[in-house]
């Protein structure tokens, strides 16, 4: 499976993926003794980043993701727009002001006597009415709710005062950030890669040397759909575009980003995964840098996902000698891994389905909120060692024999020829990716 997030701009965004400084700690990305990550596209190896990224490249990549090089250089301009701050909500001025009309028995634009102002009241109340979690987070401008609040008659300090007890200033507030401008470009996009959770429970509870070739598979499969993804999508336009206009595609160097391969979802189940985080940055043949198409990649991230449940099946076949159930919708599960106990090691799953019935909630936004309302957070860091017991000692207390569910899944013979001596037994140095897992994990 291949989820797209959007990664929004600002120090706080890059530093929430090179540290996890919001949310879950620290070590969210990083963990002693393993790979930070690993630069990944043919845009970052044409600026000289590749291979594992190491402490001093963070500085770098936090500096890309802000649209600056290595060198401090700004490569694309900053998007500013207003401030959101300098807007209040539009819910408590618009029945004040009706309030009033009503009183008065006139209607609000006669009421208002200024058509602007009666156009901008209009607008916050049909938006309020059609889409009232969207007016919310819209409001009015600031200046514009005093203006409204003036001609009606009324205190627009008192009616927020009185609709926000907890933020009496919160008009005065909003006033003091009309001048100011934020930066609204998108940092970059986060494309999670996410194994069947057969695969992750196989992972789980062969030998080490088994387990690393599930990983090796996973990381070719990822590998393989960045690949297409890049020459499919890894395009910049130049000149003017909308309207009916389109721009000129031009080819690029690449992708510029950094993958991060963890292991346990935030339920602290198996779920192997990777994170690709890559920057708003292309740059073209013709020198020139610009932002990445984000709806192409959206509009092929079906097709990647697809792709790398393809890649990922055919190299646990030849490694492994996996079989697979049938396909659905482009993911199959591994033969042999009961259904039960993938339900097992899928409690974020499970929690976001609860969320969904308990809200009524449906399709691919409903699910992003309820991930979201029912995210923990994580905790602290078990070994791998710890991690493997604890699993194989949760499939044990529900009737599955890990031994049996590995034996059953995989060819003897090609397992056995990738183990070593004593490979079966968890080792605490053995270098396990964890962290958190897409919504589904």
């Amino acid at each position: 499976m291949l989820s797209i997030g959007l990664v929004a701009s600002g120090r706080a965004a890059v530093d929430y993926f090179v540290h996890r400084s919001a949310g879950c700690g620290a070590d969210y990305y990083t963990r002693p003794g393993q790979e930070r990550g690993r630069w990944v596209g043919s845009g970052a190896q044409a600026i000289g980043h590749n291979g594992p990224l190491r402490a001093a490249d963070e500085s770098v990549l936090r500096g890309l993701l802000d649209g600056v090089g290595p060198d401090g250089v700004r490569l694309v301009p900053a998007v500013l727009r207003a401030d959101p701050r300098a807007r209040v909500p539009a819910a408590a001025l618009v029945a004040a002001v009706r309030a009033e009309a009503r009183a008065a028995g006139l209607p609000v634009p006669l009421l208002l006597a200024d058509p602007r102002l009666a156009g901008a009241f209009a607008r916050a109340s049909a938006g309020g009415r059609a889409h009232p979690a969207a007016a919310s987070a819209r409001g009015l401008r600031a200046d514009d709710a005093a203006a409204i609040a003036a001609a009606a008659g009324l205190d627009a300090h008192r009616v927020y005062a009185a609709a926000f007890p907890d933020r009496p200033d919160l008009l005065g507030t909003a006033l003091g950030h009309l001048a100011g401008r934020v930066d609204v470009r998108r940092a970059g996009v986060d494309l999670t890669f996410s194994a069947p959770k057969s695969v992750s429970v196989l992972m789980a509870f062969a030998g080490l040397d088994v387990a690393d070739q599930v990983r090796a598979a996973h990381a070719a499969a990822v590998t393989g759909a960045l690949d297409w993804l890049e020459r499919t999508t890894a395009f910049a336009a130049r000149g003017h575009h909308g309207d009916g206009q389109r721009a000129q595609r031009i080819a690029t160097a690449g992708f510029v980003g950094a993958a991060f391969e963890h292991a346990t979802s935030r339920a602290g189940d198996p779920q192997l995964h990777t994170h690709v985080v890559l920057a708003n940055l292309l740059r073209g043949v013709d020198g020139r840098w610009s932002a990445a198409d984000t709806k192409a990649l959206h509009r092929h991230g079906k097709t990647a996902g697809y792709l790398y449940q393809a890649v990922l099946r055919g190299e646990l076949t030849r490694r492994l000698g996996a079989g697979w159930d049938p396909v659905s919708r482009g993911t199959a599960e591994v033969t042999g891994v009961p259904r039960s106990l993938r339900r097992l090691f899928s409690k974020r799953a499970a929690q976001v389905e609860a969320a969904l019935h308990a809200n009524g909630g449906t399709g691919a936004k409903a699910a992003q909120a309820a991930c979201l309302a029912t995210r923990p957070a994580k905790d602290p860091t078990p070994t791998a060692e710890q991690l493997r017991a604890r699993w194989a000692g949760e499939a044990r207390a529900a009737g599955h024999d890990p031994d049996r569910v590995v034996a059953q899944s995989l060819d003897p013979g090609r397992a056995a020829a990738v183990s070593t001596p004593g490979s079966t037994r968890p080792s605490t140095s053995a270098p396990w990716p964890t962290g958190c897992s897409a919504p589904t994990g």
